[in-house]
Formats: C-alpha cells, sequence, structure tokens
C-alpha cells in the first residue's frame, strides 16, 4: 500500500490514500490509542516505511532520516554526596532540615521519624540486629554535631514494623500434588 502511494501523482490523491493507510495501521494495532499522540507516531511510521520517499503535507512535521540515527542525550546520574550510602540521600536531607529547625515537638518528630527510617534502611542491607546507639552515632555524624540523640529517644524495637511491608512474608510455602514447593506471592 506504501509502495502504491508513492507511484500516485496527484498530491490530494496521495494523502488521501495516506490516511487510509493511518486508518488501517491504527486498527491493526489498537494499543496505540492508549498514548496521547499515537496520530503523531502513525504519520511517522508511515513516512519510514515509505524510507522519506512519501511526499505529503501531513498534520505533523515529517521525521528526518537523521533523527533515527541519532542518539538521545545522556541524562545525567544524580550525584549525591552521600556519607553513608545505605541510609540513602534522604535521610542527609531531612537531618539537615531537621538541623535548622527549633527545638521542640516537631523537630523531634521529625529526627525520631528520620532515625527510624535509617534503622529500617540499615537493617534491609545489613541483616545484623542494629543497636539504637549505632543510629544515634550516625545521626551526630551526618547532621555534623547538631542533632544529639540520647537514651531518651526509643526507636522501634519490633523488627516485623521495620522491614519492608513487601519483604514480609515473601516466602510464603505451599505443597502441590506432587510434593513440590512453589513461591507464594503478596502481589
Amino acid at each position: 500500500m506504501v509502495e502504491h502511494a508513492k507511484t500516485i501523482q496527484d498530491p490530494q490523491e496521495r494523502l488521501k490514500a495516506a490516511k487510509t493507510i493511518i486508518e488501517i495501521m491504527a486498527t491493526l494495532n489498537p494499543q496505540l490509542r492508549q498514548s496521547g499522540d499515537f496520530e503523531h507516531k502513525l504519520w511517522d511510521h508511515l513516512v519510514i516505511m515509505s524510507r522519506f520517499e512519501l511526499q505529503i503535507e501531513g498534520p505533523y512535521p515529517a521525521p528526518q532520516p537523521e533523527d533515527l540515527d541519532s542518539k538521545p542525550e545522556r541524562i545525567p546520574y544524580p550525584k549525591h554526596d552521600i556519607k553513608y550510602q545505605h541510609y540513602g540521600h534522604l535521610s542527609q536531607a531531612f537531618l539537615d532540615k531537621a538541623s535548622t529547625l527549633e527545638e521542640g515537638a516537631a523537630k523531634e518528630s521529625l529526627v525520631r521519624n528520620v532515625a527510624n527510617h535509617m534503622k529500617r534502611a540499615y537493617l534491609t542491607w545489613n541483616k545484623d540486629n542494629v543497636d539504637d546507639q549505632t543510629i544515634f552515632d550516625s545521626v551526630r555524624e551526618l547532621s555534623e554535631g547538631k542533632i544529639e540523640m540520647g537514651i531518651d529517644f526509643d526507636l522501634e524495637k519490633n523488627p516485623e514494623k521495620l522491614e519492608d511491608p513487601k519483604n514480609q512474608s515473601a516466602w510464603k510455602f505451599k505443597k502441590k500434588k506432587k510434593k513440590q514447593w512453589v513461591r507464594k506471592s503478596n502481589y
């Protein structure tokens, strides 16, 4: 069909044939209708299928052959200066914010939540138990001594509360007829 459309001399007839081809392409690929720019994609595909030889005035600018060969710009990887990567850069950011707050319930609540998150992150990467003093020392170090946590701070003690909910009970086994064990997924 595309080869035939390239041979049509009359521009109006050629455009009419191109629209017919676009309609057929849309019918054959109904999943494309879910994307917002599906018509634009179809017109681009038509031009590419014709090896850029189909001369039509479509509703969208035709792609150029060099556009297909060009590589996209490299997306820079976000760089964060993180001392302890297992805590993540957001822990550092929240501790920086907490160090600027005035003493009070809001600051204490933020520090407690960040410390509990740090304990969860520690347990995610290190399956050993972590004592609260390790987290307190890390908070002091990451806040450059501006935040001091003492014994009066009670972090979560229950490891079930600290684990990632997606990982809880991820491996539940059940017997099948042939005594095979299979993984039961929570998701």
